[in-house]
Parts: structure tokens; C-alpha cells; sequence
């Protein structure tokens, strides 16, 4: 089961690569935490966070890829755009206090959006905008912004903050905890994205 799983995975990859790709599909972008602020106790250091994003998005691909391909059909996988922005994260993602941490604004995701060097021409992507790690107490919240847009012209068609309450053992599953409740709300945001196209 794990290597027919790992053979879908480079299937999706493979299809994706070729950059041919029909405009009703979904194309999943990864999580991007080029602009994640990390704040409190995260277990998470400096030196520990660039393996920690690649760790994510392949956790995503291995646990929440089906759920994707369950409410929209075809999903294709086009996540190195967001994976190269994300491997600039280093020291000055981490701060002290939620005060200290600049917001996203809707610009800042608009260019993050145009700037990604994507193999597919086509289609509805949707990428998670990684904004926040906050860990008070042994308590943990994380917010992103789920982005939907429209590959062709790169033109953001939705994006919305959501905050979820983190859980899990060990760092990456606590982290990825939040992550995955996200996921259960994307139908209809997906719905809405989908047809606003």
C-alpha cells in the first residue's frame, strides 16, 4: 500500500511537470511559510525550521492529497514554486511577541502568488500562505491564509485567514495539527473559489 501510494505521489508529480493541465483542475501548491511568523515556545528553532517546511508539504502530500482529489476529482501537484520561497525562511521569521510579527497583507499575497515559477498554465491552484506559530502555556494556534487563484493570470480569486487550534505529539504533527483543520473546511471555500472562476 505505502509504495502504491508513493507511485500515485510521482504519478501527480510527473503530470504536473509537463505544465499540461485543463482549467477546471485543482492545482495544489503546497504550503508556503516564506512569511510565517513563529512566536513563544514553538519547539521549533531556527536551524530546525527550513527541514521542518519540507517535512510539512510532504506530510501534506502523504495524509491530505486524497482529501483534496475527494471534493474536487483531478488535483495536480505543483509545489516546488512554494517549497523555493519557503527555503528563505531563517531567523527573522522567529519574534518575541504577536505584536512584533508584520501581518500579511493582500498585496504581500498577490505577489507571493505572481511570483511562483509554476509548471502548470492552467487551472484553479490553491496554496496555504503560512502566517503565524504561536505556542503560550504548551497551548498552540497557527493561522494561514488559504489562496485560491487562477493559474492562467495569476489573479487571487479568494484568500482567507483561518486560525486553528494546534495538536499532535511532537513538533510536526502539532504544527501539521492545525493544518489539517483547515483542510476539513475547504469544500466550500473550494465550491465558491471553483465557480467564481
Amino acid at each position: 500500500m505505502k509504495t502504491m501510494r508513493k507511485l500515485l505521489v510521482v504519478s501527480l508529480v510527473l503530470i504536473a511537470s509537463t505544465g499540461i493541465v485543463r482549467a477546471g483542475e485543482l492545482i495544489w501548491c503546497g504550503l508556503d511559510y516564506s512569511s510565517v511568523k513563529l512566536v513563544g515556545d514553538t519547539d521549533v528553532t531556527p536551524s530546525s525550521l527550513p527541514g521542518m517546511v519540507e517535512s510539512w508539504n510532504a506530510l501534506f502530500i502523504k495524509e491530505q492529497l486524497s482529501k483534496l482529489e475527494k471534493m474536487a476529482g483531478v488535483v495536480r501537484v505543483d509545489t516546488e514554486a512554494a517549497q523555493a520561497s519557503s527555503r528563505k525562511v531563517s531567523e527573522k521569521n522567529f519574534h518575541a511577541t504577536e505584536a512584533d510579527a508584520p501581518a500579511i497583507t493582500d498585496k504581500d499575497i498577490a505577489t507571493l502568488v505572481k511570483g511562483y515559477k509554476l509548471q502548470a498554465k492552467e487551472g484553479l491552484g490553491l496554496v496555504f500562505v503560512m502566517d503565524t506559530l504561536v505556542k503560550r502555556d504548551k497551548t498552540g494556534n497557527s493561522c494561514m491564509h488559504v489562496v485560491f487563484f487562477d493559474v492562467a493570470s495569476r489573479q487571487v480569486i479568494s484568500a482567507a485567514r483561518q486560525c486553528e487550534k494546534a495538536s499532535g505529539i511532537g513538533p510536526r504533527n502539532f504544527w501539521f495539527g492545525a493544518v489539517k483543520k483547515v483542510v476539513k473546511n475547504l469544500p466550500s471555500a473550494y465550491k465558491k473559489a471553483s465557480s467564481s472562476k
